[in-house]
């Protein structure tokens, strides 16, 4: 019968037959049946029943099943394991570092770069004086003494900022 295989009795003749979850694929009977259709991407399930790989994926076949596995770096954000891969998680803004996160920092314009969200700018009149996406653009260099329309510029004493630049601050009246 071969590898993988039994013969069992038709019509008065031998013909062999495969065990579950093998194939014979290759046509050869001096081999058996020498394809387990669960894992093989060029017979899952069934001979001849190849499994895509698409872009940037790699074809898997697991329990008879076509899959993709992801190229480093890469993720199958749709679900369409046609298409494959096709969201390069390092750098999408919609994806940055994994499918669904979605790059979004205060006063700002997001970027993703090495799969973390960054600040790519600044709103006008806003500053990213600490350097941490996490917040931002957090200091509103418009009306901060601290940080008068720059990072780190400090408006000296009986001035305040005021449209980014440090002005003198009228104390009392004229007697």
């Amino acid at each position: 019968a071969g590898v993988n295989a039994s013969t069992r009795c038709v019509s008065g003749a031998c013909v062999p037959e495969c065990n579950a979850g093998y194939g014979d694929c290759d046509g050869d009977a001096s081999n058996g049946c020498e394809t387990e259709l669960a894992r093989s991407t060029a017979h899952c399930g069934a001979c001849g029943q190849r499994c895509p790989a698409g872009p940037n994926a790699v074809a898997t076949c697991a329990m008879a099943m076509c899959g993709v596995t992801c190229e480093e770096g890469f993720s199958d954000c749709d679900g369409m394991a046609a298409n494959g891969c096709e969201v390069f998680v390092a750098t999408s803004a919609a994806h940055c570092g994994g499918c669904g996160i979605r790059c979004s920092v205060a006063h700002a314009n997001a970027a993703c770069s090495g799969a973390r969200c960054v600040v790519a700018s600044c709103e006008t009149g806003w500053a990213d004086c600490d350097g941490s996406a996490s917040n931002g653009c957090e200091v509103d260099l418009n009306g901060e003494s601290a940080n008068c329309g720059a990072c780190g510029h400090r408006c000296e004493a009986g001035t305040a900022c005021s449209a980014g630049t440090c002005a003198s601050v009228c104390t009392g009246g004229a007697t």
